[in-house]
């Protein structure tokens, strides 16, 4: 009998096919994973964002006293003595377009672009602190909300950071007339037609003053300049004269911009004054504690600065006298926000050990001067992150780090190394943590810290607000504050009327209160509203008119009228149609981009794809 052995096994082509199988399926996983590895890292980011803006939100509520008049847009422009900064009111507060590289000297263009578009930060408030001894001086300390500045040269000035005090007294005199107009301290004269201003001198001190105005350009459109100052030196009066007030062009670089009726803001100015030097008895003075970052090239005219205010301690009993009476000095400081993109955090130091403190991102960009091994970040341009400065590099490099942490109240910098080689703090770029030195942490617990630093993404967290007050204007050439009434009838269909407030667009998508608004019907009746709110919304894309130029509020919003068609403005009651016309809405944004690209052409400004997440929300100031 024979015996027969059975083998089994599988063929090549078998082993071919399974394979095949196989290698389908791995193929299908790899291109489901990474998907799904993409949407959770997504949802991260927007987890984070939207902490990020809640928290921002939270900061600024929790000092309101201190909030600002309004946020703008700025365009640079030439002037006599150098750059001003003027106020783009053609643009919306949604863009986050890139600047054209043909109308800028690098690196200028970056702080011209998206989040950066809009950043003038107009009148943030602050009564003068109580004063505090701090490396055996006596200063009132103040640092600002959203620094740093820009820390440039402006106009033949110093720097573009201007503190002022309140509006001053209006008095519109003919600087022609034989007698000098009578101003007194706390007032200026106005002369529209000669361009010309004047103040009185005092004989202890000088004192400068700061004007924002508007004016009509070339086209016939309204063009406001802000912050332009006026120095007006001291005066030795002769025996007993009296001392007459002085005029002078209220724009000296500019003279043929001539400022327009009423539409002129002007303030006592503080004056800078020596840190080393003791305080005088003039309690609008000040000096900045915290260093300007300047380019190591003269040519770069870009500076960077914290923005740590020590102001003249004897400014925090003084009064001041504007239009509304008296109140205590409170300073209204004015200054452009270098860069949205360097986030800030205010973190108190642990009560123990050990001394962490966790950031609001992860991945911090760290620099080519790195305190470690790891490989330094790339810029948007490709080239290396040299810090949180951007275009700037300065002579000392550790001057541009990748981190900045100083005392949220004092301002005084937290340095990384002291003089023994020692460290305070060591930085988690990649969880964004930082650990300080248990020495360190122990002789600081529960002091309140603000972190400095930029995150791979290129985050960046914006502010925008509504402006504090809006005033009328009787055409169409409107400023950043101003609106225009206007009823009228469609020309295409006589059944339709409007009722709207005419705005700038930069004013688009943010809310207004109107404490009194009068209204009339085509029956002759009128109707009295009371404390209403309004949102204005933006230029209509393609259409026809004013709707396609300026943005607008529709009075329909609250009043469809009960005797159709929709009321008109009446003016006929009281002289005026609508009155005190404040603004309400606050916005903070955070926006990331993952350096998704949508173009790169040469000459051509880059398209990113800016994801982000806004928080709006109502806010005005408490009174200090």
């Amino acid at each position: 009998m024979k015996n027969f052995t059975r083998q089994s096994g599988m063929s090549l082509i078998e082993i071919m096919v399974v394979m095949v199988v196989l290698l389908v399926g791995i193929m299908t996983i790899i291109r489901i994973f990474p998907s799904g590895f993409n949407i959770n890292r997504q949802t991260e980011m927007s987890t984070r964002a939207a902490a990020l803006v809640n928290q921002e939100m939270e900061r600024f509520v929790g000092s309101s006293a201190n909030l600002m008049d309004a946020i703008v847009p700025l365009k640079p422009v030439i002037s006599g003595n150098g750059y001003q900064f003027a106020i783009d009111t053609t643009q919306g507060p949604d863009s986050l377009s890139e600047a054209n590289p043909k109308n800028y000297t690098s690196p200028w263009d970056y702080y011209f672009s998206n989040a950066n578009r809009i950043r003038r930060v107009l009148g943030e408030r602050v009564r003068i602190p109580t004063p505090s001894l701090i490396n055996g001086k006596q200063g009132s300390y103040y640092v600002l909300s959203s620094g740093p500045f820009m820390d440039v040269s402006w106009d033949g000035q110093n720097r573009s950071i201007f503190i002022s005090g309140a509006p001053m007294r209006r008095r519109e005199a003919d600087s022609n007339a034989p007698n000098p107009p009578n101003t007194g301290w706390n007032g200026y004269a106005i002369d529209y037609g000669n361009g010309l201003i004047a103040f009185a001198p005092t004989k202890d001190y000088d004192r400068q003053f700061l004007v924002t105005y508007t004016y009509y350009d070339a086209n016939g459109m309204t063009q406001t300049l802000v912050d332009v100052p006026i120095f007006v030196a001291k005066q030795t009066p002769v025996k007993d004269e009296p001392i007459f007030p002085i005029w002078q062009p209220i724009n000296p670089g500019s003279p043929e911009k001539l400022p327009i009726p009423s539409g002129e803001l002007v303030s006592r100015m503080f004056i800078e004054v020596d840190p080393a030097a003791a305080w005088t008895s003039d309690p609008y003075t000040f000096y900045i504690q915290s260093s300007r970052i300047s380019d190591i090239d003269p040519k770069n005219m870009l500076g960077a600065n914290i923005g740590v205010i020590v102001f003249n301690p004897a400014g925090h009993n003084s009064k001041e006298y504007p239009i509304t009476g008296s109140e205590n000095l409170t300073a209204r400081i004015d200054y452009d926000v270098l860069d949205w993109h360097i986030i800030h955090d205010d973190r108190p130091m642990p009560a123990n050990a050990p001394y962490s403190v966790s950031l609001s991102l992860m991945d911090v960009k760290q620099n080519a001067h790195k305190f470690d091994s790891n490989t330094p970040d790339i810029d948007n341009d490709q080239s290396i992150y040299q810090g949180v400065f951007y275009g700037i590099q300065p002579a000392d490099v550790n001057q541009n780090p990748d981190i900045i942490i100083c005392n949220a109240v004092t301002g005084e910098i937290v340095p990384r190394f002291n003089g023994d080689g020692s460290q305070n703090y060591d930085v988690g770029y990649r969880s964004g943590t930082v650990t300080f030195n248990p020495v360190f942490g122990a002789g600081h617990q529960s002091l309140s810290f603000r972190f400095y630093y930029k995150a791979r993404g290129d985050w960046a967290l914006q502010m925008q607000k509504a402006c504090s007050t809006y005033r009328e204007r009787g055409d169409a050439n409107l400023g950043y504050n101003e609106y225009l009434l206007d009823s009228y009838i469609d020309v295409n269909d006589n059944s339709k009327n409007y009722t709207y407030m005419w705005f700038a667009p930069s004013e688009s998508n943010k809310t207004i209160q109107i404490r009194d608004v009068w209204l009339k019907y085509q029956s002759g009746a009128f109707r009295h509203l009371s404390n209403i709110t309004l949102r204005i919304y933006p230029p209509i894309a393609g259409a026809q008119g004013r709707f396609g130029i300026y943005a607008h509020a529709d009075i329909k919003d609250v009043d469809k009228g009960d005797d159709p068609p929709v009321p008109a403005w009446d003016w006929s009651q009281t002289g005026m149609a609508a009155k005190a016309v404040t603004g309400l809405s606050f916005k903070t944004r955070v926006i990331w981009n993952n350096g998704a690209i949508v173009n790169q052409i040469p000459n051509v400004p880059v398209l990113y794809r800016w994801r982000k997440i806004d928080l709006d929300t109502m806010l005005t100031r408490t009174l200090q």
